[in-house]
């Protein structure tokens, strides 16, 4: 097994800013990764609870022996982020005072799974994230999808031009089920286009497909108003239009249905110096909302 190249969570100060609220809170880090973000928040609130949430077993393994200085205020708990009502009754939880989402792949997710997630190793290509998940892989789905179905697949989960799709599509389907690897896939791919920005938005469009990953953010957030107490905050960070598209548009119907206000009325980015450390960070978008307190009897 190779060594876990370790995750460098974007805008850390920041979305543990935000996300701190409550001195004695119960805290939920919905994507807990190598824990940075959970190490941060209870370093930083020493009478908090945090309870840290991820599908990847070698995620979890990670953050538990990075957070055990915190074993008596942490709970882990390996579940897909979308099941937040699930997690929250089994740990007893009814309700919390902080929820955060990262919703970024982690480094070692993508390059060290052997998911066939990067362009840059030569893997199967299967891409589920949850090795619970029993669903289609991304070879699988590339050979069950028509050339006019993985054109539309390709503008709408990899944010690809309908022209680059509509190439991008005959070229894969003439490969005739023949991709089952990610080195295979980048062979076919090479033929459309030598860019390998494409290449990783089409290897984004596979792996949103095989996860239903914004399907997951929507039934995430759907759970958010039962849990949230009065006062707690939520913070998401996204990484594309098509994730930030969802965590806008809920948190804009919250607001304007008198549920919430805006921590931040724009997006918050990463700064310059953090970028010079860690370009990856330039495509995060962070937002973050607070729960209107309960208006009192009489009021």
């Amino acid at each position: 097994m190779k060594p876990l190249t370790l995750h460098v969570p974007v805008l850390l100060q920041e979305a543990v800013d935000y996300w701190a609220g409550n001195p004695q809170g119960y805290y939920v880090d919905l994507t807990t990764g190598a824990g940075g973000h959970s190490w941060s928040l209870l370093s930083l609130l020493p009478q908090a609870r945090c309870l840290c949430v991820d599908w990847n077993e070698r995620s979890l393994a990670l953050a538990q022996e990075r957070l055990k200085f915190f074993h008596d205020r942490t709970r882990f708990v390996r579940a897909n982020f979308r099941n937040l009502d699930h997690v929250l009754t089994r740990a007893a939880w009814p309700s919390v005072d902080g929820i955060l989402c990262d919703l970024g792949p982690s480094t070692f997710q993508v390059l060290d799974s052997g998911l066939g997630l990067s362009y840059q190793n030569d893997e199967p290509l299967d891409m589920r994230l949850d090795s619970q998940n029993k669903g289609i892989t991304a070879a699988e789905l590339l050979a069950a999808l028509s050339e006019g179905d993985l054109e539309q697949l390709l503008m709408a989960n990899g944010e690809i031009s309908r022209s680059w799709s509509r190439r991008i599509a005959h070229t894969l389907c003439n490969a005739g089920g023949s991709i089952k690897t990610s080195g295979a896939l980048v062979k076919f791919l090479r033929r459309a286009s030598g860019n390998r920005k494409i290449w990783a938005q089409v290897f984004q469009a596979l792996r949103i497909v095989v996860n239903d990953e914004l399907g997951a953010i929507r039934q995430m957030l759907g759970f958010v108003p039962a849990v949230l107490k009065p006062g707690g905050r939520v913070v998401v960070i996204s990484f594309h239009s098509l994730e930030d598209r969802i965590v806008k548009d809920v948190f804009h119907s919250w607001v304007e249905s008198g549920q919430a206000r805006f921590l931040s009325r724009s997006t918050v980015q990463a700064c310059e110096r953090e970028l010079e450390q860690n370009p990856k960070a330039r495509s995060a978008r962070l937002r973050a909302i607070e729960k209107i307190d309960e208006p009192r009897n009489g009021e």
